[in-house]
This record gives C-alpha cells, structure tokens and sequence, in this order.
C-alpha cells in the first residue's frame, strides 16, 4: 500500500459515520500495544516507543474535537508524521501475535515504514511516467484531432464560398435579366419617353412665362412712365395726382396689364401641368418596374393585386387646364379703346 492510499483510505473512514469508531479501535489498539510494551521495556527501542506515545496522544485529541475536518486533519497528519500501521490492516493482525517481543514488533514497525517509502517511491514513478505518457499521447491525440478538424473546416469554407459564388452570380443573373426585360418593356419605354417630354415642356413654359412677365413688365412699366410724364394733374382732396391725358391711355394700361396677367397666368398653368405630367409618368414607370419584379421574386401576384395595379396603372389623368384658363374678352377691351379714341378726335 503506498502512502497516498493509506491517507485517502484514513479520510473516507474518518468521513463516515463509523468515524468515531473507527477512532476508538485506533486509539484502544495502540492504547493496548503501549502498555504490553511496557511490561517488556527492555528489547524496544526508545525511538519507538516515543514514536508510539506520541500517536497515542494525538488520536486521543482528535478523539476530543467535534469538527470532522478539523479530526480527519490530526489523523492524518499523525500518520504522515509517524508512519505506523493501522488496526484496521492486515500487518495489525500480525502484531497482535507479537506483542511479548519488543524486538520484534520493532522490527514489524521499521520493515512497515520501509515498505511504504518504497511503494511510495514505486507508485510516485510509475504515476510520473504514466502521466507523462498519457500528456504525451492526449497532446498527440489533440493535435491530430485539431489538424483533422482544421482540415474539414477549410473543406467546408472552400465548399460554402463556392456556393456562396455561384449564387451570387445566379442572383447576379437573375437581378440582370429582370432588369435588362423591365427596362426594355414597351411600357416603360413609353412612360420614361413621356416623363421626359413633360419635362423638357415644363421647362420651355417656365422660360415662357418667365420672358412674359419681363416684357410685359418693361412694357407697363415704360407705358406708365410715358402716360406720367404726357399726362394732366388733378387736384384730388388737395393733393395733385397725375393721370392720364385721355382715356386711351387708362384703356390701354387696362389692356396691357390684363393680357400680361393672363399670359403669365397661362405659361405658369402649362408649367405646372407637365410637372404634374412629369411626375405622373415617374410613378406610372416605377409601378410597373415594381410589378414586374414583384412576379420575379414571388412568381406569382394574387388576382386583387392584380386588379389594384391594373386599375391604379390605367386610371385618367386629372392634370389639365381648367375653363379659367380661357382668354379673357379682349374683343369688348379693344372695342373701349376705340370708342375712346373715337371721341378724342
């Protein structure tokens, strides 16, 4: 038996409930030894006696504390201490038959310490090298492992990116196809064709109006000047006004300003209009280019989807110009004009 099975066979029987038991047949035994020894004294050496005494006191404190690992500690240091033979081993059975020879159980007691320093010695080896070969092989064993799972991993990260690859392109592809198909669709084509000619009409009526409201502006501007400076003053309340000198020029003013009025008014509304047009043609190009990939990732639509975008898709526009939009009556404005240069002359 080496030491380190002795120790761990004292903890379990100390860590039961036969502890104390076990305690008191240890202590009642060399209790026992101790005085047949001193009967014989002379053959025994006092080294040994001394060692015996000494365990006999130390189980008989340990007898005496409550704690179990406080107990199991004292035991066990005990034994390491003095390295003697338990009741409860094979050896005790052998000094029982021997306790009228001191010499004897002296010799017992001193083969028993050497066997233990060399079974100890033997099993301190033989764990050595059995560790050492077990780390050996494990760490073997760890490596080929590490390297086979490096090995299927690589493996399997080659495979995935190939697939990861080709997906791409099929995705790729697919994304081209559908894109290539809406943007070639004859719808598209001509809502894209529309959104562009609004815009560029958008753009020329805004010039238009743009130039009007210059030149009717310069045009009015100048008329009032020259009718202020042609014209007659007036005493209205005690102030001077000046006004025009016949009522042709207030006709005309009138005249000049309605027409800038209504032109203005007319490019603007036509401005506007194919902005609304514009716009309408964007969202009437972005509803299809939608559809269309909508049946490309879900293949199919449901039949009120359907409906929904067939009746959003062909619904009348509303942009156009209102009956406010007309001409006003120049014919009855020039008729005034006339009339009032007719009675000047």
């Amino acid at each position: 038996m080496s030491k380190f099975k002795k120790y761990q066979r004292i903890e379990l029987s100390l860590a039961t409930e036969s502890g104390e038991t076990w305690l008191k047949k240890e202590h009642d035994f060399w209790k026992h030894i101790t005085i047949r020894l001193q009967q014989n004294p002379a053959d025994l050496p006092h080294s040994i006696n001394s060692t015996i005494m000494s365990y006999c006191s130390e189980i008989a404190v340990a007898q005496r504390t409550k704690d179990t690992s406080r107990r199991i500690n004292i035991v066990v240091e005990a034994n390491k201490k003095h390295l003697l033979f338990n009741h409860d081993e094979d050896i005790a059975e052998i000094a029982k038959y021997i306790l009228s020879n001191s010499a004897g159980l002296a010799t017992l007691i001193q083969c028993y310490k050497m066997s233990l320093e060399s079974q100890d010695e033997t099993y301190t080896r033989l764990y050595t090298n059995d560790y050492e070969k077990l780390k050996k092989d494990t760490a073997q064993e760890i490596f080929d492992l590490v390297s086979s799972l490096k090995e299927k991993v690589q493996k399997s990260t080659a495979e995935l990116q190939d697939k990861v690859d080709n997906a791409n392109k099929d995705l790729e592809k697919i994304v081209a196809a559908a894109t290539e198909a809406v943007a070639l669709s004859e719808p598209v084509k001509f809502w894209e064709t529309r959104q562009a000619t609004h815009k560029e009409n958008a753009r020329k009526y805004g010039l238009q109006a743009l130039t009007a409201a210059i030149i009717f502006g310069s045009l009015l501007t100048l008329t009032i000047i020259y009718e202020y400076i042609s014209g007659r003053s007036v005493a209205i309340a005690g102030v001077n006004v000046t006004i025009p000198e016949n009522n042709f020029g207030v006709a005309f003013l009138v005249l000049l300003t309605t027409a800038g009025i209504w032109s203005i008014r007319v490019f603007v509304k036509l401005m506007m209009a194919n902005l609304a047009h514009e716009t309408e043609s964007l969202e009437r190009a972005t509803m299809i280019k939608t559809f269309v990939a909508m049946t490309k990732v879900n293949g199919e639509i449901s039949k009120e989807n359907q409906t929904l975008f067939f009746t959003t898709l062909f619904r009348p526009s509303n942009n156009s110009l209102s009956e406010d939009s007309t001409a006003p009556e120049f014919s009855r404005l020039i008729e005034a004009v006339l009339k009032s240069r007719g009675k000047e002359s």
